[in-house]
């Protein structure tokens, strides 16, 4: 087994966790049934004080300000938010495009790779791809089971620099209706997608052996 070809399948199966990431981040963030089931399985009206069509109205306001090709500024229909509160919503914008940069660029690296080894009837890098898939999504699945709220805190220490993702409901009640719990729903989304992708590559894998043994 040559080193390159290692590398290579490596390589492959970083490409594919970025589009998986990249994927199954766009289509939960677009997955609005997900968020209007939680409106009321979470309670949120009561919790918030205002009424579903308020909410989902500022709602979608902030989804389409996450849109890939919106260049306008964040406004709520009918929510004050302070300066701490835009600025933590632009850099999560940013990190969001960020992520869809990352996915871009993996497919055209997994594409140009793939496609040569293809030729070759070499398809290892599928089974490594459905692998690395697998495993790093079951390393925040771990983590959601044990402790989300620990998680959810650490990731934001983490990646952002200040302490603008602190909201407060007297500057910014848009955080009355996005509980937490809302949050872990969306990361087991992004888990599933990841998995179901990496499932579907393995059986890819084994369907090729298959047909070109």
């Amino acid at each position: 087994m040559k080193k390159s070809g290692i590398i290579s399948d490596l390589c492959c199966g970083l490409a594919f966790l970025l589009i998986a990431i990249a994927l199954a981040l766009f289509i939960t963030l677009n997955l609005r049934p997900l968020y209007y089931y939680d409106i009321d399985y979470l309670n949120i009206p009561e919790r918030s004080g205002m009424d579903r069509d308020t909410i989902i109205a500022n709602y979608n306001a902030l989804i389409d300000y996450y849109s890939v090709l919106n260049t306008e500024p964040l406004v709520f229909p009918t929510l004050k938010q302070s300066n701490e509160g835009q600025h933590h919503f632009l850099e999560v914008k940013y990190i969001f495009n960020t992520i869809f940069g990352m996915g871009f660029a993996g497919l055209l690296v997994f594409t140009s790779i793939g496609s040569y080894k293809a030729k070759r009837r070499q398809w290892r890098f599928m089974k490594v791809s459905a692998i690395t898939g697998i495993a790093v999504p079951a390393v925040f699945a771990a983590f959601t089971a044990i402790n989300f709220n620990r998680l959810f805190i650490k990731f934001h220490e983490s990646v952002f620099n200040n302490d603008d993702w602190i909201f407060y409901p007297s500057r910014d009640p848009v955080i009355m209706i996005l509980p937490e719990d809302f949050f872990m729903h969306c990361l087991i989304s992004i888990i599933i997608i990841i998995c179901v992708l990496s499932v579907l590559t393995y059986c890819m894998y084994r369907l090729m052996r298959v047909l070109f043994a």
